[in-house]
């Protein structure tokens, strides 16, 4: 097989993709190593190592807009055991999963993660692939178990990505050093030292952070700036600070393009085609387009600007940093200076007293008399928005008419043979299907509109469903040793993240499918599938032969025995097929059914709960218009095996 420049080796997923993908739990990865911070022992008394780095491949660059990546954490009991990556290296992360801390998606090792680290001194010209891909050698690298060592897929796209972006990464590291050299303080602070000449103490005491008036227009990334806006929002957040939205009505292509009401009454809201979520006290009230700054603050300012500053009045912001969103949008950060902690960074003003506030003033005025001329000369525009959204709804109406009819129809399906050395809490339940379950959807009554779909409703079925494949791909990895992280750090660096304590829990997921048709589906469509997480209580519910709670299943054998005897009555001789087809290369892991025609297990009655977990703001519209910030999931509950 002919390998293309820079393709991900087999198995892996761009780490952008996993990101956004709230389905997916584990994910192997690889990209360059774009910062690096040494090991440091974290304070929880168990004695665990602590390294942090970040990683960036091609699709997270194209993403972000720069090679800044995402931070990556391991966590070992040896600080031997951790990788020991450099600027510019190349590392594949295999079997990671992904957290958030401080508000932002980070990847952490799962116990069962490995690594591969290459140093980039010595990954060698594409030119030299053929020995590798003959495996007359391997290119050098570090990993620390056999197993792990690189297959030439692996070492082709290490070897493609240096000699595509090599030049890239050394350009972005040389200026993001650069930058570090001109923010820090000098390497002896703290230390004891010679004190400076009496002529020359008073010429060089610092008078306070070195600051730049500007214009929103004319901000550029990592920057500090001092600015006099009009405060629009003041929203505050879960985390150590509030958000503040501010506008001094002068344009930045890099800011977040907020629509005007005419284009939210005539597209909707992103990902909101029906407009569902088109409620007037929802919507922005503007300014719109690329004019608002997203600004982070954090206490005592934050404080400040709460007590004094209200929604639409003016104020005085300085040394605000400014830099690039996961989005690739602008925003800023307004923390506390340490060199500095008793200046007020925020300052509530009369725009008329300053030349720049009456300017200020001036742009406001401007924008919001066209604002005004443009809203007169819409009466028009805004009924062809209504027609089309009239249309909108009617088709929204058919389609939920349609899948009520689906969900309805489970009752009337029989069971086939089940296995009867698994039972539900509930046997006396009607049996549902998986595509019955998908398509049960709540529905919000609204007095101005038609009924809203929900996100979830918390429904709980009972189905009868065979497991076709289940994750991790090793029972060893079925417990986990759970990363809990002290909502403290939250106000400190990510750099002093540390862990509370160590617990062992279950923590695994089933793909399940359906045992038996609906009627109405088509012959030649695919049987409903559904990923179902089983938690540490509902694990000691379904595997109630093992007494023990969970535990560190590569030193149990005892347990892990027990728990190979409790999964084979689930999924039969689902476990051998795995096994037999990673190790043959004739196997194409991509095709979903490759071993399901094998498989010798029979299905079981189950229950099956819904549940809905928050997302971010920003994968609303990814998720569509049915979710108002939520993602659906599923787990498995009051299912035991005799």
């Amino acid at each position: 097989m002919v390998l293309q420049s820079c393709e991900l080796p087999k198995g892996y997923t761009g780490v952008s993709v996993f990101l956004n993908d709230h389905s997916q739990v584990f994910a192997t990865v690889a990209g360059f190593v774009t910062d690096v911070m040494p090991p440091i022992k974290t304070k929880n008394g168990a004695g665990d190592w602590m390294l942090t780095f970040s990683i960036c491949d091609v699709d997270l660059m194209l993403h972000n807009g720069n090679w800044s990546g995402t931070k990556v954490r391991f966590f070992r009991g040896d600080e031997k055991a951790l990788p020991q990556p450099e600027l510019g290296d190349i590392v594949l992360l295999r079997n990671m999963k992904k957290t958030t801390f401080a508000g932002n998606l980070i990847l952490i090792a799962h116990q069962s993660a490995n690594f591969v680290v290459f140093s980039r001194n010595h990954i060698p010209s594409p030119a030299f692939a053929s020995q590798y891909q003959a495996g007359i050698t391997s290119m050098p690298s570090t990993f620390l178990h056999p197993r792990d060592a690189p297959k030439y897929d692996e070492q082709w796209y290490a070897m493609t990505l240096k000699q595509e972006y090599d030049d890239q990464i050394q350009g972005y590291v040389t200026a993001s050093s650069r930058s570090l050299d001109k923010l820090s303080l000098p390497s002896n602070r703290g230390l004891p030292g010679r004190p400076p000449d009496l002529g020359t103490a008073a010429a060089n005491a610092p008078t306070g952070p070195r600051q730049k008036f500007a214009l929103i227009k004319d901000m550029q990334v990592n920057g500090f700036y001092d600015m006099i806006v009009e405060v629009i929002k003041i929203f505050p957040t879960p985390y150590d600070y509030l958000e503040a939205y501010v506008s001094d009505y002068t344009t930045n292509k890099l800011l977040y393009d907020y629509p005007t009401p005419e284009e939210q009454r005539s597209n909707g809201r992103d990902g909101d085609e029906f407009g569902y979520m088109d409620e007037t006290k929802k919507r922005w009230q503007g300014p719109w387009g690329q004019t608002v700054l997203k600004i982070e603050v954090k206490a005592p300012h934050s404080i400040h600007l709460q007590r004094n500053v209200q929604e639409r009045q003016y104020a005085r912001l300085s040394n605000v940093r400014v830099k690039l969103s996961r989005q690739s949008k602008l925003e800023g950060n307004l923390w506390p200076d340490n060199n500095w902690p008793d200046k007020m960074l925020v300052e509530k003003i009369n725009p008329a007293a300053v030349d720049v506030g009456r300017a200020l003033m001036e742009r406001r005025a401007q924008y919001w008399a066209k604002r005004k001329s443009d809203d007169d000369s819409a009466p028009k525009e805004v009924k062809k928005a209504k027609t089309k959204r009239a249309s909108a709804k009617q088709k929204a109406r058919e389609q939920a008419a349609a899948e009520q009819k689906l969900a309805e129809e489970p009752m009337r399906i029989p069971g086939v043979e089940s296995n009867k050395h698994v039972r539900t809490s509930n046997p006396d339940v009607p049996l549902t299907t998986i595509a019955s379950l998908l398509s049960s959807r709540g529905h919000m009554h609204h007095k101005d509109r038609d009924e809203i779909p929900l996100p979830f409703i918390n429904q709980k079925r009972r189905c009868q469903v065979r497991v076709v494949d289940f994750y991790p791909p090793r029972l060893e990895d079925f417990s986990t040793d759970q990363v809990q992280i002290d909502n403290d750090t939250q106000s400190r660096s990510d750099y002093e993240m540390d862990l509370d304590q160590h617990s062992w829990s279950w923590d695994f997921y089933l793909l399940v499918e359906d045992a038996i048709r609906a009627k109405s589906a088509p012959k030649d469509s695919d049987v409903p599938r559904l990923w179902l997480h089983v938690s540490n209580a509902d694990a000691q519910y379904l595997f109630r032969e093992i007494k023990e709670d969970a535990c560190n299943l590569r030193e149990n054998a005892a347990m892990l025995d027990q728990l190979r005897q409790q999964t084979d009555i689930i999924w039969g001789n689902l476990a051998e097929l795995k096994t037999a087809a990673e190790g043959d290369p004739q196997v194409n892991s991509v095709e979903k059914d490759y071993w399901s025609a094998k498989l010798s297990n029979l299905p079981f009655d189950c229950c099956i709960q819904e549940y809905g977990q928050p997302v971010e703001a920003d994968d609303e519209n990814r998720l569509g218009p049915d979710s108002r910030g939520w993602i659906r999931l599923f787990s498995l509950c009051e299912t035991m095996v005799l």
